[in-house]
């Protein structure tokens, strides 16, 4: 085999999709830290008692796990276009993959301009379309997959329940 029928056979198979899965629940992990620590800064700047004052190396790690994500994003992305060339516009996935990409893309160039608040909140916002990535590794694990779709399926009896146990709770 050659080297591209390899990269092929790679970007084809599960363990690459099952990898990019992983590094998605990573990122989204590392997303979750770095909104914790912009509360502990707001809690700490409020004065809330019990907040100690927040590390500010942090600011940098955050930065750089940024970039590190979006360049492998990236390079993810790229791979799938030039193995799958004109099919790779066919999945929805993929389409969503570009969107989420270029709009990180676009988050890291802006937020290093000097902006008003209003832009870093709209880019804040856009950061958060990276999770909906994680969507993509529902399908990959089938036993997820199931449970998601089962729970889907009886939401309006789930609705119901949840209702007859919130009046029963209240009654008694």
């Amino acid at each position: 085999l050659t080297t591209w029928q390899k990269i092929q056979e790679l970007v084809d198979g599960i363990y690459f999709d099952m990898f990019f899965g992983m590094l998605i629940i990573v990122n989204t992990v590392c997303m979750s830290m770095e909104l914790q620590w912009i509360g502990e800064n707001v809690g700490y700047a409020l004065g809330y008692r019990f907040i100690l004052e927040p590390e500010n190396w942090y600011k940098q790690a955050f930065v750089v796990t940024d970039y590190t994500f979006v360049i492998i994003f990236l390079i993810e992305l790229l791979l799938r276009i030039a193995v799958l060339q004109r099919k790779f516009f066919l999945s929805r996935w993929n389409w969503l993959d570009v969107v989420i990409v270029t709009v990180s893309i676009v988050n890291l160039s802006l937020g290093q301009l000097a902006v008003d608040a209003m832009m870093v909140r709209l880019l804040r916002l856009m950061k958060l379309t990276r999770v909906l990535r994680m969507a993509r590794v529902a399908g990959l694990l089938e036993p997820l997959n199931t449970i998601i779709q089962s729970v889907l399926a009886c939401r309006i009896v789930l609705f119901w329940s949840m209702l007859l146990l919130w009046v029963v709770h209240f009654i008694g």
